[in-house]
C-alpha cells in the first residue's frame, strides 16, 4: 500500500488517484477543526480501483509547534486508515516533517507541488521546515526545474535524489482527436462571444489582469471568458484592473469556479487560451495546472513572461515580455483562423503529460514498479 499524506489539493488528488490504477494507494486528507484528533471516510468518496481516501480532522495549527505532540497520534491513525502493510509514504507539505521518522523501514518521498515560502508562513519557518523534510526523506519530487535548482543549491540535496515531475492532465479529459476549430462554449459563455479568448484558473495577484485590460483595448473585436473564482483580497492594481473588466460585460464573461473536470471543455471552446502570470510569489517556481488544462484542447496558447516552466514548452506556448506583442499575436492568429500550426502537436503533447505517467515515474523511482522485461 502506498500512503499519500495529504491529498487535499486538486493536483495531489489527481496524482494519487492515477497512481492507484497502478498500485494500491491510500490518500489522507488533513482537515483542521476543533476537538480531538479523529478520522472518517471522506463523504461521497468512490473507491476507484485500489484507491481509498480517509479524512483526518486535526486540531488547528497542529503542524507548527504542536507537531511533535500530535505526530504519533496522526501516524497511528494513518496506519489504521491504510490497513494493509505500508510499502512507501509520500508527503506533500513540509508541515508533515515530524511524521517522516515514524515511517522508518519503507521508502519515503517528499512531493513539492509549490514554493511553500509563499504560503503564508514566515519565510524562515517555511525554509526550516522544508530543509528538515528533504533531509529526512529518501526521494524528492518537484513540479518544476526551478524548485529542483533551489533544493539542490539551498538545501544541499544530492541532484540524483531530486526528480522533476510537473503537473499534468487527466487522460480521460483529452479529446479523442484534436479539434479543427473552437467548439461550442458551455454556459455561461454567450454563444455570440466570438472570437473568444479564455483565461483559466483562480484570479489573484498572481495574474496580470492589466494585460487582459490592455489586450481588450488594443483588440476591440475580441471577447474574454474568465474561468475561475476571484481570490480576495487583491492588491490595489489588480482590483482596479478587475473593476475595468467587470465594466466590460458586453465583451467579458466571468464564469466563476468550475469543476476541474470541466476546465478542458472550456479551453476547447476558446479560439485562443491566455496564461497571464506575473513574476512574483509562487509563479517563478510554479507548474501551472491551468496550462495543462489548456494543452489537450489543442488551441493556441499565449502567455506572459513570469513562469519559466511555460517557456520549456515552446513552441506549444508563446511567451511575451510585453502586452503589445501579445495583442499583435492575437491579431495574427485571427488571420490564420486561430491555427498557429501547432494545434495537433499540443494535443499529442497532452498525451505525454498525464497524471498516470507522473504516477508511474514516481512509483518506478521509489521502487514499487519495475521496468518491463
Amino acid at each position: 500500500m502506498m500512503l499519500a499524506v495529504d491529498t487535499s489539493d486538486i493536483w495531489t488528488g489527481q496524482l494519487f488517484r492515477a497512481m492507484a490504477r497502478l498500485y494500491p494507494t491510500c490518500g489522507i486528507r488533513i482537515e483542521p477543526g476543533p476537538g480531538r484528533l479523529r478520522s472518517s471516510a471522506v463523504a461521497g468518496c468512490v473507491r476507484e480501483g485500489a484507491y481509498r481516501e480517509t479524512r483526518l480532522r486535526a486540531p488547528r495549527r497542529w503542524g507548527g509547534r504542536l507537531a511533535v505532540f500530535f505526530s504519533h497520534s496522526l501516524a497511528a491513525e494513518m496506519r489504521r486508515a491504510a490497513g494493509d502493510a505500508i510499502q512507501a509514504v509520500v508527503f506533500t507539505s513540509p508541515v508533515y516533517r515530524q511524521l517522516v521518522p515514524l515511517f522508518r523501514g519503507v521508502p519515503r518521498a517528499y512531493y513539492a507541488a509549490d514554493d511553500y515560502r509563499h504560503y503564508g508562513w514566515p519565510e524562515r519557518t517555511a525554509v526550516r521546515w522544508e530543509s528538515e523534510m528533504v533531509a529526512a526523506v529518501d526521494w524528492v519530487f518537484t513540479v518544476s526545474s526551478e524548485l529542483r535548482r533551489r533544493f539542490v543549491s539551498d538545501y544541499g540535496v544530492a541532484p540524483d535524489r531530486v526528480i522533476v515531475s510537473p503537473n499534468a492532465v487527466c487522460e480521460q479529459l483529452i479529446p479523442l482527436r484534436p479539434a479543427g476549430c473552437a467548439r461550442a462554449a458551455p454556459a455561461p459563455v454567450p454563444p455570440q462571444f466570438r472570437p473568444l479568448a479564455g483565461m483559466i484558473g483562480v484570479v489573484s495577484d498572481r495574474v496580470r489582469l492589466d494585460w487582459a485590460v490592455d489586450l481588450l483595448r488594443r483588440v476591440p473585436w475580441l471577447h474574454l471568458a474568465i474561468i475561475g473564482p476571484v481570490s480576495r483580497p487583491l492588491s490595489a492594481g489588480t482590483a482596479a484592473s478587475l473593476a475595468v473588466l467587470e465594466g466590460m460585460r458586453d465583451r467579458v464573461v466571468f464564469c466563476g469556479a468550475q469543476p476541474y473536470e470541466s476546465l478542458t471543455r472550456f479551453a476547447c471552446a476558446c479560439d485562443v487560451c491566455l496564461i497571464l502570470l506575473n513574476e512574483h510569489g509562487i509563479n517563478p517556481a510554479a507548474s501551472p495546472t491551468r496550462f495543462f488544462s489548456c494543452l489537450p484542447a489543442a488551441r493556441p496558447i499565449l502567455a506572459s513572461a513570469g513562469c519559466p516552466q511555460l517557456e520549456e514548452f515552446s513552441p506549444l506556448v508563446r511567451v511575451f515580455a510585453d502586452p503589445r506583442a501579445l495583442a499583435d499575436a492575437v491579431v495574427e492568429l485571427r488571420a490564420t483562423g486561430f491555427d498557429d500550426g501547432w494545434n495537433t502537436d499540443r494535443w499529442r503533447a497532452a498525451r505525454q503529460h498525464t497524471w498516470s505517467l507522473r504516477a508511474e515515474l514516481m512509483l518506478r523511482r521509489i521502487g514499487l514498479l519495475r521496468e518491463a522485461a
